[in-house]
């Protein structure tokens, strides 16, 4: 986990969530945690991780020498879709990338001749990958150009909002958050021929261009990475997609007055902590007023309740 909190939504029967932030791993890796976690607590669990799973096959389709990128509702002249020529013809795997909460995050093919892990597509297209029914698709051309103004066809593809096959000729998926501007990316192989096509919707990735911010500590305030950043509690309550009204928020240090005051709007009712060691500084004494005047409970957890998981 990349952050130190997470919280936990007590509203229903006094089941709570876990949140887990930004990382790729097996589904099954989720159901272990939710199996420890559903041990080892009193009361029942729901694990909701912001995070991808790995790529699942989802079947195969069949193209030509060009590709038609679009959203099923388009027709061949909608400018926010667009075309790609080069392209290898043959077999192609069909991959869908979902999030721990369910919504697909991308869709990529790969040529079956083509090991995926060695042909990742990363080279952006200058495609605007625009999304107004709540789907998108990679096609052979000819089969798009026939097919797009079919009204029986469109709504066919309603059915492939969790990503799969249509007539050997489509890959259709849901797109994300739903309605947007996502990005095409391609995959070539030493001859020039694209040879595998992704469409991200969600990515958790770091920027880039973290590398370019201040990280220190000490010196000028600009300098230091404390105008550039957010402590893990903020991050939390700014990125949960759920109403944190009557929740609880785990965390490692006892918040500061910054966070403390976005956890108290966000309707937290409780706090747990592990850590206290800034509690005679101002911060962290303001906080405890903020949370006595605000009726938000604060409680400690001890080390030896912790419960350890390793990785498989």
């Amino acid at each position: 986990m990349k952050n130190s909190a997470f919280t936990a939504n007590l509203q229903e029967q006094n089941n709570f969530w876990l949140f887990y932030e930004s990382y790729t791993f097996p589904k099954e890796e989720h159901d272990r945690i939710k199996a420890i976690t559903d041990k080892y607590s009193t009361e029942p669990v729901h694990v909701e991780m912001n995070c991808l799973y790995d790529y699942v096959k989802r079947g195969t389709i069949t193209l030509d020498t060009r590709v038609r990128i679009s959203d099923p509702c388009y027709d061949m002249g909608t400018w926010c879709a667009g075309s790609l020529e080069n392209v290898l013809p043959g077999t192609y795997n069909c991959f869908c990338q979902n999030t721990g909460e369910g919504r697909v995050a991308a869709i990529k093919i790969v040529h079956e001749k083509y090991a995926p892990e060695e042909y990742e597509p990363d080279e952006l297209q200058n495609i605007d990958v625009g999304v107004d029914s709540g789907e998108y698709g990679i096609y052979d051309e000819d089969y798009f150009a026939k097919k797009c103004k079919d009204k029986e066809w469109y709504e066919s593809t309603f059915v492939q909002r969790d990503a799969a096959p249509l007539d050997d000729k489509a890959f259709i998926s849901s797109s994300g958050y739903g309605d947007g501007s996502y990005e095409c990316f391609v995959a070539r192989n030493p001859e020039g021929k694209i040879v595998a096509i992704k469409i991200l919707f969600l990515s958790f990735e770091e920027d880039e261009n973290d590398d370019e911010m201040p990280w220190g500590r000490e010196g000028d305030f600009l300098d230091t990475k404390y105008p550039f950043v957010c402590h893990a509690e903020l991050n939390a309550v700014l990125n949960s997609n759920h109403d944190l009204k009557g929740s609880r928020i785990y965390v490692s240090l006892f918040p500061c007055n910054e966070c403390a005051k976005a956890i108290i709007q966000s309707g937290i009712k409780e706090v747990i902590y592990t850590c206290d060691k800034y509690a005679d500084t101002d911060g962290t004494k303001a906080s405890k007023m903020m949370f006595k005047m605000a009726g938000v409970k604060t409680r400690q957890i001890k080390q030896e309740h912790f419960v350890k998981i390793l990785p498989m």
